[in-house]
């Protein structure tokens, strides 16, 4: 690695601990990762698989204003986790892309539907709300993650998404669909980002592709 590249990581590195400054905490039994950035409200996420909790909040946020938010959803949380905890390690890692199931988006909750439709011929995958990468070309171009508060899930809201396909549709065809909309989603963001990285740090990169 080169040291202009060692020098860029570590100036983005910083800027990132100072903005979003994290701590892990306990409130009524909950253990969770707590985040602080420039947002206008408090939000909580459960993830998988094991159920780890995080929340981010507002950079001027009182303590004990988020012990208090944590401390009235801990019935909520358990719930959660204990909904997760209850299946293999391999299912929950698992997905068969049936309705019911939970797919993830920049890090964002999406509950799947899927619907089936005769005569169709090819899949179609609508997400609301549409994902936010989260970094605007300005942000980043600042070394700064903002995130747009109006356009995330309020306490741990999930998103949908319904997959309409074909009558009869495999498992397989499922799965192609789900990857083809990932792969989408990641080249409408992954070209300028890159662009980004390489005036940053010099580097140059011939050709690049999802898989």
């Amino acid at each position: 690695m080169s040291e202009k590249l060692r020098r860029s990581i570590w100036t983005i590195s910083s800027v990132m601990m100072k903005r979003n400054r994290q701590e892990i905490l306990e409130t009524s039994g909950i253990r969770y990762l707590l985040e602080r950035k420039r947002i206008t409200r408090m939000h909580m996420y459960v993830r998988p698989p094991e159920g780890e909790v995080l929340v981010t909040a507002p950079a001027g946020y009182p303590l004990h204003e988020i012990e208090s938010f944590v401390s009235g959803k801990a019935d909520w949380i358990r719930k959660h986790q204990a909904k997760m905890r209850e299946k293999p390690l391999q299912n929950r890692l698992a997905l068969r892309y049936e309705t019911g199931e939970t797919l993830y988006f920049w890090g964002k909750p999406y509950r799947l539907e899927v619907v089936s439709e005769e005569g169709r011929s090819r899949s179609r995958m609508e997400i609301y709300p549409a994902p936010s990468f989260g970094v605007s070309r300005e942000d980043i171009a600042r070394y700064r993650y903002l995130k747009d508060a109006s356009s995330e899930p309020e306490d741990m809201e999930e998103g949908k998404v319904i997959l309409t396909v074909p009558s009869g549709s495999s498992f397989e065809d499922r799965e192609r669909a789900v990857k083809r909309k990932y792969r989408e989603i990641l080249e409408k963001e992954a070209g300028w980002v890159l662009d980004f990285w390489c005036r940053e740090t010099g580097l140059s990169i011939s050709s690049w592709h999802s898989r």
